[in-house]
């Protein structure tokens, strides 16, 4: 997942780090220090038992650079976590800016569509729409 994110959406350099979101729940689970933190500041080691098994968010040194999610903050992203979990039985999904090599971040609906266009993304999301 690593490798088609860098080259097919991001067009970047692969040494690049990813961050993740993890549910509140789980993230004791996941990682050996815990501390809420919101908005990926931070680089924290992954407990070794589980770093295979979040191997498409982790960095190479098996830290990771984690935002965690509580469901009073945003319900509908946590949703869609919970039901990732409910298939693959993982609490985490790779979180990334969106937009492509050398282009600002998508701030409209028009430049979701046209990054959408313009790299090799699976599927879109805006709003309840798909």
């Amino acid at each position: 997942m690593k490798d088609k994110v860098n080259n097919e959406v991001k067009h970047r350099e692969p040494w690049r780090v990813f961050a993740q979101t993890m549910l509140n729940r789980a993230a004791k689970e996941y990682l050996e220090v815990f501390f809420l933190v919101r908005f990926m500041l931070f680089s924290l080691k992954v407990r070794d038992g589980k770093l295979k098994e979040i191997i498409a968010t982790n960095h190479v040194d098996g830290t990771v650079r984690p935002q965690i999610l509580e469901r009073d903050v945003n319900p509908k992203y946590y949703k869609l976590i919970e039901n990732f979990e409910s298939e693959k039985s993982i609490p985490v999904v790779l979180n990334t800016s969106f937009n492509d090599k050398g282009k600002p971040i998508v701030l409209t609906p028009q430049d979701a569509i046209r990054t959408f266009f313009s790299t090799g993304l699976d599927a879109i999301a805006i709003g309840n729409f798909r």
